[in-house]
């Protein structure tokens, strides 16, 4: 499983602990929520099914076996069709 480094001043450190008790746990909810939600999209957008109605496993398999772009993928076809 890839893992990401993040990089953070004390200041920015010190502003986030003033929100928040645990600021890995505040961004490990955030990265789940978004997951959860494009997860959710993609099973909308690819397939006729309920993203409500599958399981977790079911879901994973859709979005593994998904023909879908990159955000970047993405920028790039917007920046051709303009041309």
């Amino acid at each position: 499983m890839p893992k990401f480094e993040i990089e953070y001043t004390e200041e920015q450190l010190k502003a986030v602990s003033s929100y928040v008790e645990d600021p890995l746990a505040w961004l490990q909810h955030a990265w789940n929520n978004k997951a959860r939600k494009r997860t959710d999209a993609i099973i909308e957008e690819t397939t006729d099914k309920r993203a409500s109605k599958l399981s977790g496993i079911e879901k994973e398999q859709i979005v593994r076996d998904a023909d879908i772009p990159t955000a970047t993928q993405r920028r790039e076809e917007e920046k051709q069709s303009e041309i």
